[in-house]
């Protein structure tokens, strides 16, 4: 629906759209389609947005601007000077220091607060054109002095405050931090090596700009200095605040919005997709807006080792300390008879004090599942059960104190109707929502705007590739950035379609270890959804046709991930080319064939490459045993051919590459103890399989015919061996 802002307050970020149908729709600047983006809203704005109905009236979600507002904004930006009738803040040095930076920004906002004892001075500074291009400065930039001789980290604390009091203001990146600290510069450098902060802060001193060395070249080298070295790319940790959050915001809307009714939700996922920084997302906003979280990271051996009841006390306890509470009901030791009674009781003293619903957020839900978790009573279904009975009864009895979020891999937590026999607790009782990969549009708005800070950007044909060879995956499209980053040094520098393609092969050779990293969960917990994965990449369908018939589920998590994709014709393909490549490499020997010129060529490449790891086994095991003056004459013994007529095979004379694949059997045989680092089979089974490998070479030899029976069973014995030698 259309739209037209018809009242904003600035100052608490909330206003009122009025519609096409005339009606009033309330929203908050976090409903934004992009809520971080640097928005400057003003009334009488046209906008574009989702009307919906909620407890409290009707909303806009999801809103767009119809037109670009910053072309509106830059028209009446102040780029040099100060504010009229602005008073800065502070002393006379930073009344002083803020008078030179007026030069080269405007200054429209100046403040004194004290913050944990000490006392702050800060300013927003309003970069011109020139800075807006250079260093994607757009909103106002953040000036905080710390008038302190030794810099005190925990000022990023108050930084994070005044991010969250003017979000609708501030860029949400950029600081340029004024420190007494003589030896600042060198903090920040030391902080940014570490990647112990994500924003970027632009440091100076006290001294170098009250001796008035400030001028426009110490400035914007100053300021490339300290963004275009970061490597904004290589963030591997979730997201704790907005900064550098994309393309997730509805989910985020959506997830509050069941929480403000008491709905339960689910949000799942390929590892590394974000799901986790979504969930920091949604803890954010429900402070925000005054509401109460907790966030459970479940993998923590803190969390997964405690039995069901102390982890209902483990939940209450972080509740307390959060928001300083004093609950005594917590003078109640829990135990596994009291502890639904205990966790029911803190729940309705907190809602006493706080009059809010509690949202509980359980993140890497696996490790508290069933069948799954490392621990025992977790992995049986005992825990998992009393937990899950308790949070559901307080629930469906008292829907006011506490709703709950699950984040994993897939729902199987939800989806089993019951477990050793009982009801499942949750079954069918959570809102499930998979986390899909970016579109188009996504990867272009992350790696451009995170880009641009860096002094980089990218042809539009580079956003395409990024998007079809990486499937959308915002983890592993960010770690490419990061490689390409790595290649530029002069700033600002446009990465080409040509640069891209000149990468792709190193670029696909670092990614390795991040796929591995990807599917490890799904081919450890999921392994039925791996094994049908696998069987698409390779073009297995009529393998991964039978699996889907007998685990339907298994293909419905698939498609949920956004991994792969159902054609008209009932055909599965993946989605990320480079999850596609990997596995095609690393599981080829799995490709059925589908005709006899593909067995004969399979048996082929299967075998040579056996025999080839084979002969320099024997080799380098002889001569550490024998030495490499006997080498001949041990193989002469072993085989019992004459030595020249073995070197006659071949034209090289090399006697290793001469011998022959049953040659090479009866070495390992008579000397298999000697092999034992290698060779962890049993003799006996050793001797079958390579009888079993040799017997079919006449199908690619001399042309024969396999069955795909007969080829079932050989493919058996062809990946005892090559397991076995995988590491050699």
């Amino acid at each position: 629906m259309k739209g037209t802002v018809v009242k904003y307050n600035e100052k608490k970020a909330f206003g009122f759209i009025e519609g096409e149908d005339k009606s009033d729709y309330f929203f908050h600047i976090t409903h934004l389609n992009n809520y971080k983006s640097k928005v400057v809203l003003k009334e009488g704005m046209e906008v574009v947005f989702h009307p919906t109905k909620t407890e409290k009236g009707k909303r806009a979600n999801n809103i767009r601007f119809l037109r670009d507002y910053r072309v509106e904004h830059l028209k009446k930006r102040l780029t040099k000077g100060k504010k009229s009738k602005l008073v800065y803040k502070g002393t006379y040095e930073e009344k002083n220091i803020s008078e030179k930076f007026s030069q080269f920004f405007g200054i429209t906002f100046s403040r004194e607060e004290k913050f944990k004892s000490a006392t702050y001075y800060f300013n927003f500074l309003q970069p011109s054109e020139v800075y807006r291009e250079s260093f994607n400065m757009f909103n106002e930039v953040l000036m905080l002095f710390s008038p302190f001789s030794y810099y005190d980290k925990r000022a990023m604390d108050y930084v994070d405050k005044l991010f969250m009091d003017y979000s609708n203001r501030l860029d949400p990146v950029v600081i340029i931090l004024i420190s007494k600290d003589r030896n600042i510069r060198e903090i920040v450098k030391k902080s940014n090596t570490n990647n112990d902060e994500t924003r970027i802060i632009v440091p100076f001193s006290y001294d170098e700009i009250l001796e008035d060395k400030l001028d426009t070249k110490l400035l914007q080298n100053r300021l490339r200095e300290y963004f275009y070295q970061r490597d904004l790319f290589a963030m591997e940790s979730p997201l704790k605040s907005d900064n550098y959050f994309y393309g997730r915001s509805n989910i985020v809307h959506n997830f509050f919005d069941k929480y403000s009714i008491g709905e339960q939700t689910g949000l799942f996922g390929l590892r590394k997709t974000g799901k986790t920084s979504v969930l920091f997302a949604v803890e954010r906003l429900v402070d925000t807006r005054k509401g109460m979280s907790i966030f459970i990271d479940c993998q923590s051996p803190g969390v997964y080792n405690l039995r069901w009841f102390e982890l209902l006390e483990h939940i209450i306890t972080r509740i307390q300390d959060k928001y300083s509470l004093k609950l005594e009901s917590l003078s109640t030791k829990y135990n596994e008879k009291n502890a639904s009674e205990c966790f029911l009781k803190s729940l309705k003293e907190i809602n006493k004090i706080r009059k809010k619903r509690i949202l509980m957020i359980f993140d890497e839900i696996e490790h508290i599942t069933f069948e799954l978790s490392r621990s025992e009573n977790w992995t049986n279904g005992e825990d998992f059960l009393s937990f899950w009975q308790t949070i559901r009864s307080i629930i469906q009895s008292e829907q006011n104190l506490c709703s709950f979020i699950i984040a994993g891999v897939n729902p199987k937590i939800t989806e089993n109707i019951s477990i050793k026999g009982f009801d499942n607790p949750i079954f069918n009782n959570v809102s499930t929502t998979y986390l899909d990969l970016f579109s188009l549009e996504d990867v272009r708005e992350m790696i451009g705007e995170i880009g641009s800070y860096m002094g980089l950007s990218f042809e539009e044909p580079v956003y395409f590739k990024l998007h079809s060879y990486y499937g959308g995956h915002p983890f592993l499209i960010r770690n490419v950035c990061s490689i390409l980053n790595s290649h530029f040094t002069q700033r600002p520098y446009k990465v080409t379609n040509r640069d891209f393609d000149d990468y792709k092969e190193e670029i696909d050779t670092k990614l390795i270890s991040y796929i591995k990293s990807i599917l490890f969960v799904l081919q450890k917990w999921y392994p039925g959804e791996f094994d049908i994965l696998k069987d698409i990449a390779l073009e297995n369908k009529k393998s991964y046709t039978e699996k889907i018939k007998h685990n339907e589920l298994s293909i419905v998590h698939l498609l949920g991930y956004g991994i792969v994709h159902k054609s008209n014709n009932n055909n599965y393909y993946i989605e990320i080319d480079a999850i596609k490549n990997y596995m095609n490499s690393n599981y080829k020997n799995e490709i059925m064939p589908n005709s006899q010129d593909e067995f004969r060529e399979v048996i082929s490449s299967r075998r040579n490459n056996i025999e080839l790891k084979l002969r320099t086994l024997v080799k380098q095991t002889l001569m550490i045993k024998y030495g490499k003056d006997k080498l001949n004459d041990i193989v002469e013994k072993k085989i019992k051919v004459d030595i020249d007529s073995v070197l006659k095979r071949r034209e090289d004379k090399n006697l290793i590459n001469s011998l022959y694949f049953s040659e090479l059997k009866k070495i390992i045989l008579s000397e298999y103890p000697a092999f034992n680092n290698i060779i962890t089979m049993e003799i006996a089974l050793f001797n079958v399989a390579m009888d079993k490998i040799n017997k079919y070479r006449h199908v690619d030899a001399h042309a024969g015919d396999i069955t795909k029976k007969e080829y079932n069973t050989l493919h058996l014995y062809f990946t005892q061996i090559e397991e076995m030698l995988e590491n050699f």
